[in-house]
């Protein structure tokens, strides 16, 4: 066991080591900053950016700090004095970076879940403490500028702000966010992001900052030193920092996309083949219904019998006898899709598919008419999701999935435009049955097939005939007799006997 851990002190306590990783997380990080500049869609997210902006930006400069510290020990472990000072500078002005990185993370967690809260007295307060330990740590920096050890206000202070962050300032930030996600009717996409915030990035973050600020007697009596510990610790919040980015960018995080960017592992073009044949051999609406709920349950693992399609007008009898508890589903549809109003009617044609979180989403972030009434309304038939399918832009029917019939997984924008595929290939089928006469189509072709049918048995009679006249007819001799220079001439013997001359 020591020869494991002399090994691991080797390699994540080593300076090239630690270069190298908060390298990465610069890395890491000035892509999240990038992205952060790049987004300027809603008013109501400028708080929640402008915090994470000092977030990311305190977080790099921990990192600038580790890794000018970690060169100089690595390159120059003797530099002359001024070198050396101003190294010790830097690290120890990290000290003020890391109060505000920590201090923005609470005021983000909390506007992220309510972005229209204003600041309360909380808040204010933990933002007052807060910059009393920046000016300290400001001070405690430049009055032991020529100093080679810290100052025992410096000291105090970094033992009291790590204790102070990780147990009174973050717990209480989450418990409050907690609360407001409860207490208010959150999106589901929100929560999700949240929960993998905290779950996979802040508790990793707060337990590794325990960890390096008050080690335990079990590392200390197998490590050396610290440098080991943040290693480790870096290379972990490394990894879950870009795992958690890259899941919640996808899940629309701070409403970066328009769509949830989730993978989707279905083959559509191999799966869809298959529905495209069972849709031209289908005659009727209720063979349409069953193919829809076959293909939603394969290619997005929907049960079937949360989804329904629904015909209008003509075909609404009929839709009432294949599934007629939906009947007040289907008025109350009806009743939206017969809006006057224009904006509602723009943006129903704008988006083609209705999908419950991605519009309770975006009205989170910024309401609107259109929206509100969509989610009153799809709240209104109990549905996740709402697919109108168009033939020569009108809304010839609608297929409906019922509200959590997937718990656990949001759709996709992949999954969002094989729906809208296979809405249209299921738009041209329903037309199709719709204008043709398809009882007078199917007598048409019974019609040919009999008469198909009587003109081969007449050609097989006339065969019959022919070959038994010519079977049954007694062989007769031919003769031949050329006539030349004015004289008949017998060509054969059967010439001779046929004409006794």
């Amino acid at each position: 066991m020591d020869h494991l851990f002399s090994f691991i002190e080797f390699i994540f306590g080593s300076y090239p080591f630690l270069i190298t990783i908060n390298s990465i997380s610069v890395i890491i990080k000035l892509y999240i900053l990038r992205v952060l500049f790049s987004q300027t869609k809603s008013i109501l997210l400028n708080n929640s950016r402008i915090y994470l902006l000092f977030v990311v930006i305190g977080a790099l400069c921990e990192d600038f700090a580790w890794i000018i510290l970690s060169i100089k020990e690595f390159l120059i472990p003797h530099p002359d004095p001024f070198l050396h000072a101003l190294v010790l500078f830097l690290t120890r002005s990290a000290w003020v970076f890391f109060v505000i990185e920590y201090q923005a993370l609470a005021l983000f967690l909390e506007n992220l879940v309510d972005p229209t809260a204003l600041i309360t007295y909380r808040q204010q307060f933990f933002i007052f403490i807060s910059t009393i330990f920046t000016f300290l740590f400001i001070y405690t920096a430049f009055s032991t500028f020529n100093c080679i050890g810290p100052s025992w206000v410096q000291l105090m202070m970094q033992g009291w702000f790590p204790f102070y962050a990780v147990f009174i300032l973050m717990p209480l930030a989450i418990y409050y966010s907690l609360q407001k996600l409860k207490s208010k009717k959150a999106p589901r996409i929100l929560k999700k992001q949240f929960l993998i915030l905290v779950q996979f990035l802040i508790i990793p973050r707060l337990l590794t900052d325990v960890i390096q600020y008050y080690p335990f007697k079990i590392f200390q009596g197998y490590f050396a030193s610290c440098y080991s510990i943040i290693g480790i610790s870096t290379t972990l919040l490394t990894v879950a920092l870009y795992f958690c980015t890259k899941k919640i960018v996808g899940l629309r995080f701070l409403n970066f996309q328009n769509h949830v960017q989730e993978q989707h592992r279905f083959n559509f073009v191999d799966g869809f083949k298959d529905t495209l044949e069972e849709l031209a051999k289908a005659t009727n609406i209720k063979e349409l219904g069953h193919i829809t709920q076959t293909f939603f349950k394969e290619a997005f693992h929907i049960p079937g019998n949360r989804v329904s399609l629904h015909l209008r007008n003509e075909n609404a009898a009929e839709m009432r006898n294949y599934k007629n508890d939906l009947s007040e589903a289907e008025s109350t549809s009806e009743l939206f899709l017969n809006n006057t109003n224009p904006e509602l009617d723009k943006c129903i044609n704008k988006v083609k598919i209705l999908i419950y979180d991605e519009i309770d989403f975006n009205n989170f972030y910024d309401p609107n008419y259109a929206d509100t009434s969509i989610i009153q309304f799809m709240d209104e038939i109990n549905a996740d999701i709402f697919l109108p399918i168009y033939k020569n832009h009108a809304i010839i029917g609608y297929i409906i999935v019922e509200r959590f019939a997937r718990l656990n997984e949001f759709y996709s924008h992949i999954e969002r435009d094989e729906m809208l595929v296979f809405a249209s290939y299921l738009g041209n089928i329903i037309n199709l049955l719709q204008h043709r006469n398809l009882d007078s189509l199917i007598y048409q072709e019974k019609e040919l097939k009999e008469e198909l049918y009587r003109k081969h048995q007449e050609i097989n009679q006339y065969k019959e005939s022919i070959h038994s006249f010519l079977k049954n007819n007694k062989h007769k001799e031919i003769g031949i007799i050329f006539y030349k220079n004015r004289h008949f001439v017998f060509a054969n013997q059967a010439s001779k006997e046929i004409i006794k001359i």
